[in-house]
């Protein structure tokens, strides 16, 4: 998945859920580029659309595979 850096972050969430929900509870790898900064994922800092998706991953009980 690619994340268009002009795009609000919720937007784009949303494909990722429309994503899962498509799945219906199997297991699914979702690559991306989130055009997200987060220490999570080696970046030097986090910012908002970052932490907005690391609570994403969280919510969804997904993992981050670096």
């Amino acid at each position: 998945m690619y994340f268009n850096i002009g795009q609000q972050i919720e937007v784009e969430l949303a494909k990722i859920e429309a994503t899962l929900q498509h799945a219906k509870g199997a297991g699914v790898l979702i690559e991306m580029d989130s055009n997200s900064r987060s220490e999570s994922w080696h970046d030097s800092t986090t910012k908002a659309s970052g932490r907005d998706l690391e609570q994403f991953i969280i919510s969804k009980q997904l993992h981050i595979m670096k």
